[in-house]
């Protein structure tokens, strides 16, 4: 990513985590205010069922005032709302609650990890430019433009992934203050929030692997073993302005890595990889690809003779 592109991903890791932070406060406070609040007694006056819960009116009296608070409940807690049946409410502030679901409104503990990360994530990803200067200006081995590529790689893994988990806590978050959310609409935000957290965890596992730039399955590839790397080429997506770039290398075997490329290192990491393996570098096309599948091996260099 070049500079500007990892200060805004820095504010927005900022804006993350100052969210988080908000929304645990304000939970928090909304909590405390119901835990200690008014505990008063209503009586459950209609009851309408409807294709996945129970609309449930119970009236109460506050402070000399009479009201009807409007409940939601599953299907399943029909019992527990038949018409005169008592239900304790809890009133606080401008609110009114059950007071069986007390604790549901307590705030999510994934809040204060969620902004905590994104913070700190915020800060490596706005001092990353410095860093990197410096690790160009330090260069003495020409693989070290491969080892900060793959470095790279796995930041961006890594940031990918705490978003996905940052976006997970706000779905959680969603979930627990929408309190008139069907039974339907939840399970939906369950499944989005299962699948954002699966995919964190798959770009984490990825960008685990090469918590060491220089000691992965990438870097023995090209450092040590060139001959396996069958096609090499630059893949370049434009979106909304932005222009990213990834080294795309195929192996023999048919496996994929890529390494992320920025502007200042770009042509100098192609070129390390067009050192080692020139036999592989071969711009994308069609008819590229499908000659590769046939045989990944047809363009791999012969065996140099004793």
């Amino acid at each position: 990513m070049s500079t500007w592109q990892l200060r805004i991903l820095a504010v927005g890791l900022f804006a993350i985590a100052l969210a988080c932070a908000i929304a645990f406060l304000a939970m928090r406070d909304e909590y405390i205010s119901l835990r200690d609040g008014e505990r008063i007694a209503g009586t459950v006056t209609r009851v309408e069922p409807r294709r996945t819960q129970l609309r449930v009116d119970i009236d109460y009296q506050l402070r000399g005032e009479s009201g009807v608070y409007t409940a939601y409940a599953p299907l399943a807690e029909a019992a527990q709302f038949q018409v005169g049946a008592s239900v304790e409410l809890i009133a606080a502030r401008a609110r009114i609650i059950r007071a069986s679901k007390i604790e549901g409104e307590r705030p999510s503990l994934l809040l204060v990890p969620g902004a905590v990360v994104a913070f700190l994530l915020g800060v490596v990803t706005l001092l990353a430019p410095r860093r990197a200067a410096k690790r160009r200006a330090a260069r003495r081995d020409p693989l070290d433009v491969v080892v900060d590529g793959i470095a790279r790689t796995r930041n961006v893994l890594a940031g990918l992934a705490a978003f996905m988990l940052a976006a997970a806590t706000f779905f959680v978050v969603l979930l627990r203050a929408d309190h008139g959310a069907s039974s339907t609409e939840r399970t939906v935000i369950w499944v989005l929030t299962a699948t954002t957290v699966g995919t964190a965890l798959i770009l984490a596992f990825a960008a685990y692997r090469l918590r060491d730039p220089r000691n992965n399955a990438v870097m023995t590839l090209i450092a040590e073993r060139p001959h396996d790397i069958a096609w090499v080429y630059v893949q370049t997506v434009r979106r909304k302005g932005q222009t990213i770039q990834d080294a795309v290398i195929w192996t023999i075997g048919k496996k994929q890595h890529s390494i992320r490329l920025v502007p200042e290192d770009a042509d100098d990491l192609v070129a390390e990889l067009a050192r080692r393996a020139p036999h592989a570098m071969r711009p994308f096309s069609a008819e590229t690809q499908r000659l590769y599948q046939q045989d990944p091996t047809r363009w791999r260099p012969a065996p140099v003779a004793a």
